[in-house]
């Protein structure tokens, strides 16, 4: 019954988009994406003991709508995941997602970017390809938005100004909400004069996380530098540093004008790096993170290293091969609190291009989980194969 109930509503998505004719009748591409993804899971709780397994099944339905004219580049997005468990139906979800973008050039020198997002998500993993954490099967719902102006101030020199706000809501206390603003100011020049194909730029950032009992308030101040080393490689470093203050409420409330319980501060490095190569047969993209981050779920901030890295190869016209994985780091922060997590991943994959607008995705991932601080280690397996279809209406 509830499969159904999971195809029902996307085919209903479907039809209401497309239905409205009026409102897509100008976008320059329309395409609706279907999928299906069977796949297993050895441990869906990433438990130490007593691990449950299951089959999944991943019914997806999508429809992406873009609009590009001489000024403007702009586009809507929606996504229904239906996911189905074999033996653990009370897991079952609907999964979904809702976005949209503008790109406007206001006049030569001036543009301007707003995106919005809505997500609905459930699986146990889904954060744990960005920051190597896993979450729980708790349902969250996540409001993300965006917005940035960005003034062209010589044929050299450009600076940008911008602003996030995110919010995520769990449907168990068991899981804390939080809600986040992020600020820049950034000012980029052509370093062209003194070495060739390489751009520099100085970044002022501010975050605040507000969490059922804390608040951690992060500044940074970073150099950077992009280089084209050649045509087949590009490189980009940003490094700096952070001053963060850390404030924990005694109170179950949102009231942060509270007595604190616990108040402390400190800094710490800032770097983003990273390697790309374009080949005619192979892409590789390596990159190295590190910066207070939060940790969504567990009503706090955490100071977090990524190493991650990505490779494809093209084996024939049709078939493809790739490796994507990462190292994760997160520890305590600021507020002095033992976390001391490892995560690593690793996933293999080959694709096979059924047609320009079909293939078939075969894929391996492990994911081996070293809590140092409660001395435990666990580790998952996840086998699945997919289909997937587009078409482009107006192409």
């Amino acid at each position: 019954m509830r499969k159904f109930i999971f195809v029902l509503g996307a085919l209903v998505f479907v039809n209401v988009l497309i239905g409205h004719g009026d409102v897509l009748a100008d976008a320059d591409d329309l395409v609706l994406s279907v999928g299906v993804r069977e796949e297993y899971l050895d441990n869906i709780f990433f438990t130490q003991d007593d691990t449950v397994d299951d089959f999944i099944t991943t019914l997806s339905v999508g429809i992406d709508a873009r609009k590009r004219t001489e000024r403007l580049n702009a586009g809507l997005k929606g996504l229904f995941d239906g996911v189905i468990y074999q033996d653990n139906d009370d897991l079952n979800n609907l999964d979904q997602f809702y976005g949209g973008y503008v790109n406007y050039l206001v006049s030569e020198r001036l543009s301007v970017v707003g995106e919005a997002s809505l997500k609905n998500d459930s699986r146990a993993d889904r954060d744990v390809v960005d920051t190597g954490l896993i979450l729980g099967t708790n349902v969250r719902k996540t409001q993300r938005y965006n917005g940035k102006v960005g003034f062209q101030l010589t044929e050299v020199s450009n600076v940008l100004v911008g602003y996030t706000f995110r919010k995520e809501d769990y449907e168990s206390r068991i899981s804390d909400d939080y809600d986040a603003h992020s600020a820049l100011a950034q000012w980029e020049h052509d370093l062209q004069h003194w070495l060739v194909g390489t751009r520099g730029n100085v970044t002022f950032g501010y975050d605040r996380y507000n969490y059922r009992f804390s608040r951690t308030d992060n500044y940074s101040l970073t150099l950077g530098l992009e280089k084209e080393l050649s045509e087949l490689y590009s490189f980009y470093i940003d490094l700096g540093g952070r001053y963060s203050e850390y404030d924990f409420f005694d109170d179950d409330d949102d009231d942060y004008d509270d007595e604190l319980n616990v108040n402390s501060d400190g800094m710490g490095g800032v770097l983003k790096s990273g390697l790309k190569y374009k080949g005619e047969y192979s892409n590789m993209d390596v990159y190295i993170l590190h910066d207070i981050a939060p940790a969504s779920g567990r009503g706090r901030t955490v100071q977090r290293t990524s190493f991650i890295g990505s490779w494809r190869y093209r084996i024939t016209e049709k078939i493809s091969s790739g490796l994507k994985g990462g190292y994760y780091l997160n520890q305590g922060d600021i507020s002095d609190d033992p976390l001391d997590e490892h995560t690593i991943r690793v996933v293999p994959r080959l694709i096979y291009q059924l047609a320009n607008n079909m293939k078939i995705t075969a894929s391996y991932s492990y994911t081996w989980i070293d809590q140092k601080h409660i001395d435990i280690d666990k580790s998952r397996n996840d086998l699945f194969i997919r289909f997937t279809w587009d078409h482009t209406f107006f192409d």
